[in-house]
């Protein structure tokens, strides 16, 4: 991989979701203030994403906040893509790196709440034969909550797919066999691992009997009204994708996937995090 491969700033696709409980007001009036651009209490917001993408530390961003069981605000920043001067607006479709996984938990408790999947069965149980590999403690003890809580002792591991690799990117199950082991013993200790949840995307496929991507797609993007998000971009979605810069460059980067998808690869919009929010916070807390 090259130098300016490996210094993409995945920053530069960025959407923030607030979710706006209480509100503060700055004791100096912000610029944004002035133009009406934002509501009072969110200027600094605005400014400090106008500052972001003048100062090139990503050429675009997208917010939306949610109060009161509603979007009271959403606007974007910057330019989606630089060469067409494509502005961001809260429907662009950015990488969603690790907030990937918020989704994934979804799926995962989607499944749960259906009886579809066990949350303290081993996952090998859905599994095909020999799959993952446990160098230690007990298989038994890798299950979903586990994997959810990324106590299952999977290392973390996330691999950049390019659109003019030679090889094409592994399959979701040559993942979980490559990657997806467990290097010590479930439960011992919390270690941030992206894999673990490659190890979700995997047992939401085989638990629910359809492709990651289907599931989500079927069981929460279109429920949900999240019509923006997505495993992979479409040409229908193309018009909102935001292209991937590294610092300074006008040219974007051939980026096509952050595997495991369940853990860094979705893709989706601000408008559509503030869809899932209010969804989420409208809805029963789970019994994990």
């Amino acid at each position: 991989m090259s130098s300016a491969r490996q210094s993409t700033r995945l920053g530069g696709a960025l959407a923030l979701l607030a979710l706006l409980r209480t509100t503060t007001v700055a004791a100096q009036q912000p610029p944004c203030a002035q133009t009406r651009t934002a509501p009072p209490q969110l200027c600094s917001i605005a400014d400090r994403l106008t500052r972001i993408v003048q100062s090139d530390s990503s050429p675009a961003a997208a917010v939306a906040v949610v109060q009161h069981g509603r979007i009271v605000w959403e606007r974007g920043f910057g330019q989606i893509d630089r060469a067409n001067h494509v502005p961001a607006t809260p429907a662009s479709i950015f990488f969603l790196a690790s907030v990937s996984k918020s989704i994934t938990a979804v799926a995962v408790m989607h499944l749960a709440e259906q009886r579809r999947l066990d949350l303290d069965a081993p996952v090998s149980r859905y599994f095909e034969p020999g799959l993952q590999t446990v160098h230690t403690g007990s298989p038994d003890s890798v299950t979903a909550r586990a994997l959810l809580q990324m106590t299952a002792g999977v290392p973390h591991v996330v691999r950049f797919a390019w659109a003019d690799d030679i090889e094409p990117p592994p399959t979701e199950a040559e993942l979980v066999r490559k990657f997806g082991f467990v290097a010590f013993a479930a439960g011992r200790h919390f270690d941030y691992s992206n894999m673990s949840f490659g190890v979700l995307q995997h047992l939401v496929t085989r638990a629910s009997g359809r492709p990651y991507g289907t599931y989500l797609a079927d069981e929460v993007f279109r429920p949900f009204g999240m019509l923006h998000t997505t495993t992979r971009v479409t040409e229908a979605l193309k018009p909102y994708e935001a292209k991937v810069y590294a610092r300074g460059s006008s040219a974007a980067l051939p980026l096509l996937a952050l595997q495991p998808d369940a853990g860094a690869g979705l893709h989706s919009s601000a408008h559509d995090l503030a869809l899932l929010a209010l969804r989420l916070l409208d809805s029963p807390t789970p019994v994990l």
